[in-house]
């Protein structure tokens, strides 16, 4: 009898363990993990993905971090600054994939490493806080294995950083050893992480490998009991029945067997089809178009209300974009980073500071430089160009712009919108502005040249453009051509705060040399 008693409770304790590991399986995310900040949670114009990543379990699937999970261009960092000395960590990087490590700040500055896959793009960064390059030293010869997993470490001295990626060794310099937040930032392919140790004079202070066994005794253990309860409280009222303590504990026996194995098979389940798993891809676009037409639906008009309330008693010359999210500022630290107030800014400074300033000012708008030009910013997320047109024509044409900019094409790609539909709005835009003497500019929406998906909306304008003689301005292709300047994109749409600044300058620089075409 003892040996029975012994079995069932082996069986009980590994059934406690096999419930809590599957329970803790399905709650493995970041926000429970909490020694991580998700970078674009922190961003005032929000982006895509990110309570996803923060929330959900797939980033963690397998007990290893993928920050090319939900969009990808993620972003972590340690909650705390640490004092240490050297950073060790394993990386698994797709093809076309690329890691950029965090390991320095000193006065909002981060000395980092980006490490990739293709052949001459591995290098010492040091990295804005908007997100540009600085300094940018490249590092020759690196090898990585994209099948298999790669082991860097950092060792930190006061003036460089020496690093060593599977087992050879580079030298980055260092701005000034300062404590700091370590962090780590993708781009939109996969790379996962793993073992992350950081030590100060061989003394580990911080240790990830992104398992979730918090709790993993206390909550066993209290299964545990309650399990033994519970039978405890069955066998006696089975023996109390059949009064055959042996059949009922044999009958308790089959029925852990059956338990475990039916945890365990649970727990497969789970690890295989669920925490790793995504929504299926049409699935997933239908509900994102559902949520996104909800916004449109519930939002649209008050956007719109405070758009005319803000700027019909303004007596400056206007200028207005329309467009989505991208044009709304999704991406930007802050709402006046985002690339139609930083327009705003550099243009009247411009209008102001330049030597020919008053003829700037009356080439563009036929206005002295002493007045201030408006910027009118309808950019709404998840619309397309029919429900833009269709409020531009009841209301915000009544502002009475000079110039509008159109910068419109994803949402209508990524929507399947028919590309007749998609070129009869534009058209319409074009002719009700050609009625009210409305100058029209054309801008090519950008995405990220790592997405590798032509938007072939974007020959559409061209055509326009051309058809229409109308003036259009290719952002999309300026910021694939500058990508290596610096960190640009929070997801394969929304740029980050330089990202904003680059798409502000070059619409500056072309508007300037326009001007002629514009009067």
């Amino acid at each position: 009898m003892k040996k029975i008693y012994l079995l069932i409770i082996v069986l009980n304790t590994f059934i406690a363990i096999a419930a809590t590991k599957t329970f803790l399986l399905t709650n493995n995310n970041l926000r429970n993990n909490n020694n991580w900040d998700v970078e674009k949670l922190n961003i005032e114009m929000g982006v895509m993905g990110a309570w996803n990543f923060f929330t959900q379990t797939q980033p963690l699937n397998k007990n290893h971090l993928n920050l090319g999970s939900w969009h990808g261009f993620q972003e972590i960092t340690t909650k705390n600054a640490l004092t240490y000395d050297y950073l060790e960590f394993d990386t698994l990087i797709s093809k076309n994939g690329y890691l950029i490590g965090h390991f320095n700040n000193f006065e909002n500055t981060k000395n980092s490493v980006k490490i990739s896959s293709k052949k001459d793009d591995s290098f010492c960064l040091t990295i804005s806080p908007t997100g540009e390059f600085l300094n940018k030293i490249a590092l020759d010869n690196v090898i990585i294995k994209t099948d298999s997993w790669n082991h860097v470490s950092i060792r930190i001295d006061e003036a460089v950083a020496i690093i060593s990626i599977n087992e050879k060794e580079y030298s980055c310099p260092l701005d000034k050893k300062s404590p700091s937040k370590v962090g780590f930032k993708n781009g939109y392919s996969d790379v996962l992480l793993d073992n992350i140790i950081i030590s100060d004079e061989n003394k580990i202070k911080f240790k990830e490998d992104f398992s979730n066994n918090k709790n993993l005794i206390l909550i066993s253990s209290i299964l545990f009991l309650i399990i033994n309860i519970v039978q405890i409280l069955i066998i006696e009222l089975f023996f109390y029945v059949s009064k055959n303590r042996k059949k009922s504990l044999f009958l308790l026996i089959v029925v852990d067997l059956s338990l475990l194995l039916s945890v365990l098979i649970i727990y497969l389940y789970l690890l295989i089809f669920f925490t790793g798993n995504y929504p299926n891809l049409k699935s997933f676009i239908n509900n994102l178009k559902s949520e996104e037409q909800e916004w449109v639906d519930n939002e649209l008009e008050l956007i719109s209300n405070e758009v005319m309330n803000n700027n019909s008693n303004i007596d400056s010359e206007k200028i207005m974009f329309v467009g989505s999210s991208q044009t709304w500022g999704a991406g930007a630290s802050k709402k006046e980073k985002s690339f139609p107030f930083v327009f705003e800014k550099v243009l009247n400074k411009t209008i102001t500071d330049a030597s020919d300033s008053s003829d700037l000012g009356k080439n563009i708008l036929g206005i002295s430089s002493e007045q201030k030009i408006k910027i009118v910013d309808t950019g709404v997320s998840g619309t397309t160009s029919s429900e833009l047109y269709e409020e531009y024509k009841n209301q915000w044409i009544k502002l009475k712009p000079k110039i509008v900019f159109i910068n419109l094409s994803s949402n209508d790609f990524t929507y399947d919108v028919h590309p007749d539909a998609f070129e009869e709005n534009i058209l319409n835009f074009i002719k009700l502005n050609k009625e009210n003497d409305i100058k029209t500019i054309l801008l090519i929406e950008a995405s990220s040249i790592e997405l590798e998906t032509e938007n072939t909306f974007h020959n559409i304008l061209r055509k326009i453009a051309q058809n229409e003689d109308i003036n259009i301005i290719d952002i999309n292709q300026y910021l694939a051509e500058n990508d290596g300047r610096g960190v640009i994109w929070w997801d394969f749409i929304h740029p980050t705060d330089y990202g904003h600044q680059l798409i502000a300058k070059y619409i500056l620089d072309n508007f300037i040399e326009i001007k002629e075409a514009i009067q």
